[in-house]
């Protein structure tokens, strides 16, 4: 049963992913295409997208949260790339004022 909980919440995470940035919308007249946003995302973006991905990966296998429980690799894995993702969007927030 855990596996399939598990392939669920994979599945919630991309869907998550691909559809909360069309409900937020954006609020002005002009709507890029998805492919022209991928373009505009900077190297240094793409790197931190690819790092955080290796990160989870690397945690998932380190900490085995389909046989440990879900808490070491939420403070190992997940934790960590919330409060770097998080002071990110606050600093560039500052920044852009």
């Amino acid at each position: 049963m855990s596996g399939l909980q598990e392939i669920l919440i994979i599945i919630l995470i991309i869907l998550v992913i691909l559809f909360a940035p069309r409900m937020m919308g954006s609020h002005s007249s002009e709507k890029r295409s998805q492919t022209a946003e991928l373009k505009n995302i900077s190297g240094a973006m793409r790197l931190k997208i690819a790092l955080s991905f290796f990160w989870l990966m690397m945690a998932a296998l380190w900490r085995q949260p389909w046989q440990n429980g879900w808490t070491p690799f939420l403070t190992v894995g997940v934790l960590p790339l919330l409060i770097l993702w998080v002071s990110l969007w606050v600093f560039s927030g500052f920044k852009k004022k």
